[in-house]
């Protein structure tokens, strides 16, 4: 199996780039204190497009701007998709936060607080170091001097599919999360499984995209296949429509708007 570049990227991107889904992430996985304080209605997407970093911002996941309840401040939430671990995560947040803040610097602002946001799912557990000091190796004497910063990390694989669903408060977040969560498995029946108990709330967006995900990435073209995961989810009676779909746009044409759906 070759795997489609960027296609657990643009999953992610094309579901928590939905600020319903991402108030649902948020809710069952922030801090509880930071949970609390902070505003989810005043959630708002950047156009990472005008943030900088010309060259790397296909990369740059996804940022928000919020405000915290109790306190005058603005935050930005950086989020950083992985389904590897990699240590020049680091680096790579750092760039983005120092875009960022150039950009309220061009803008006449102070810097604006930033939590960046590690979601991870893939297979082995997440092993990188909490924090940019121990990834440096920082000596004992330098650490009050040098630079820190420790990132939130969402590694999916040791949560419970059953706490998801308990955490998040809602069903296109918790069937995306489970998704990710399960595109490694061994077979794609188990994929299909740990979707089970969702699969027959699912609205018809989130069911195609999920399935739509399985396919491309299986690369599985065969609709008795499809038949199969669509009724292991049971939603058979949406099985036709999604197999004529398939085989009508192509592969091509399903990597660019399956997943986006």
């Amino acid at each position: 199996m070759s795997e489609v570049p960027g296609i657990h990227d643009r999953f992610f991107k094309a579901r928590f780039g939905q600020i319903d889904h991402m108030r649902g992430l948020l809710r069952g996985f922030l801090p509880a204190a930071l949970s609390r304080a902070l505003d989810y209605d005043s959630l708002d997407y950047l156009d990472t497009e005008k943030i900088g970093l010309s060259y790397e911002k296909s990369h740059l996941d996804l940022v928000l701007s919020a405000r915290l309840d109790d306190v005058p401040v603005q935050i930005y939430l950086l989020f950083e998709h992985k389904s590897v671990s990699d240590s020049s995560v680091f680096l790579q947040l750092l760039r983005y936060m120092v875009a960022l803040w150039t950009r309220d610097q061009g803008n006449d602002k102070r810097p604006t607080p930033i939590l960046p946001f590690i979601f991870y799912h893939g297979a082995p557990a997440w092993n990188v170091p909490e924090r940019f000091l121990d990834f440096c190796s920082v000596p004992e004497l330098l650490r009050p001097y040098a630079l820190d910063f420790s990132p939130l990390v969402l590694d999916t694989g040791r949560v419970s599919d059953q706490e998801i669903r308990r955490a998040v408060n809602h069903l296109g977040a918790a069937a995306s999360l489970i998704a990710l969560k399960h595109i490694f498995d061994k077979s794609y029946l188990e994929y299909a499984m740990a979707l089970e108990p969702l699969g027959p709330e699912l609205d018809s967006g989130t069911f195609q995209s999920v399935l739509n995900y399985l396919l491309i990435y299986r690369e599985i073209e065969d609709p008795k296949v499809t038949e199969i995961i669509s009724e292991t989810l049971h939603r058979s009676e949406r099985m036709p429509n999604i197999v004529e779909k398939w085989m009508d746009v192509g592969r091509q044409e399903g990597i660019q708007k399956g997943i986006q759906d």
